[in-house]
């Protein structure tokens, strides 16, 4: 709200900008100035003239109450987090096919840890690479229920022989 007329400012003195007073002209160099007093404290003191124009004006003096200007109070219902507590961000876990978990274990087996890919390698793999990669753990796979159905039968056996002779 800058109040000029022809090229110049108004003549504001008595007027009343938010909590203070102008009381009288202060002088031009190197803006229009005005000596301004608090209505509540009287402190008194000289303020530039677009600084009393601009909105609302306080009392300069901090003991004044006219002069306190209070941060908003943020509501108890909000709750802003901390800046120098960042908030964790759960690591993603990486979803692990079957594919590589059965040639993870196979490699295990096969003592050849050192030598194991990691999930995100195997699988971006072709469909061809993973089957060269896959066809011994299948095999090996095949050997050993084959060992265990042999296993299984030879038990059965051994127990069938015990029951019928008393062996």
């Amino acid at each position: 709200m800058n109040i000029e007329r022809s090229g110049g400012f108004a003549n504001i003195e008595g007027w009343k900008f938010g909590t203070v007073k102008v009381v009288s002209f202060a002088g031009r160099t190197p803006a229009p100035r005005w000596n301004v007093v608090c209505e509540r404290c009287s402190s008194s003191w000289t303020e530039q003239h677009y600084r009393l124009t601009q909105g609302e004006y306080h009392c300069k003096n901090m003991a004044c109450t006219l002069g306190r200007v209070q941060a908003p109070r943020a509501k108890q219902t909000e709750h802003e987090p901390e800046i120098e507590t960042p908030v964790p961000i759960p690591a993603p876990v990486p979803k692990v096919s079957d594919e590589y978990r059965r040639y993870r274990e196979q490699m295990k087996v096969w003592g050849m840890e050192k030598d194991l890919g990691s999930s995100t390698d195997f699988e971006m793999l072709s469909f061809e690479q993973k089957g060269r990669i896959m066809a011994p753990v299948i095999e090996a796979e095949r050997q050993r229920e084959i060992e265990a159905f042999a296993a299984s039968i030879e038990a059965q056996e051994r127990e069938r022989m015990r029951r019928q002779y008393g062996i």
